[in-house]
C-alpha cells in the first residue's frame, strides 16, 4: 500500500484508525529500519497515521502497556506517540495547511464529567510529510460548546 501511495506521488495521506484500545501517532515510511526514514526531517514518510484511543474498552494494565510500549520505542522509530492504559476520543482539526490530531484522555467513562485532559497534540503540514508535536489544542472554530 505505501509503496502504490508513493508511486503515485499521493501527497498528504493522512490515514484514521482505531478499535485497538490505544492511542496512537505514527508517521508511515516506506521502511523505517532501512535508513531511508527520518522521523525529524519527515524524510521517507508517505503519510501519517491517528490511532484513537477506545472511549468505553479498557486499555493494557499499566505492567503489559509499559512492557509493549518500551518495546515499540525500541523497535519502532516511526511510532511517534503510544498510550496505551487510557480511554478517550480523538479530534482531527484539517485546513488547507495542515492536519493536527488531538487525543483527549478521560478519568472515567462510568458518569459525565468534563475532566479530560489533552494527552497529544501533533501535526502535519501541507508540504512537509511526517508528525511534528503541536505546543497545544487547535483552537475551537464554533462558538456553542466546542469539542475541545
Amino acid at each position: 500500500l505505501y509503496a502504490a501511495v508513493a508511486q503515485r506521488d499521493v501527497r498528504n495521506l493522512v490515514v484514521l484508525t482505531g478499535d485497538i484500545h490505544s492511542t496512537w501517532s505514527n508517521d508511515l515510511p516506506l521502511n523505517p529500519w532501512d535508513g531511508s526514514y527520518d522521523a525529524a526531517t519527515g524524510k521517507g514518510v508517505v503519510g501519517v497515521e491517528f490511532a484513537t484511543p477506545g472511549i468505553t474498552s479498557p486499555g493494557s494494565g499499566p505492567a503489559e502497556a509499559a512492557e509493549r510500549t518500551a518495546l515499540l520505542a525500541k523497535n519502532a522509530p516511526h511510532m511517534r506517540y503510544v498510550e496505551m492504559t487510557q480511554r478517550g476520543y480523538g479530534v482531527l482539526d484539517l485546513t488547507r495547511e495542515r492536519v493536527q490530531g488531538e487525543f483527549w484522555h478521560v478519568d472515567t467513562v462510568e458518569r459525565y464529567s468534563r475532566n479530560e485532559r489533552l494527552a497529544s497534540a501533533m501535526y502535519t503540514q501541507r508540504d512537509r510529510p511526517g508528525l511534528v508535536a503541536a505546543s497545544g489544542a487547535s483552537k475551537p472554530k464554533v462558538a456553542a460548546d466546542p469539542a475541545p
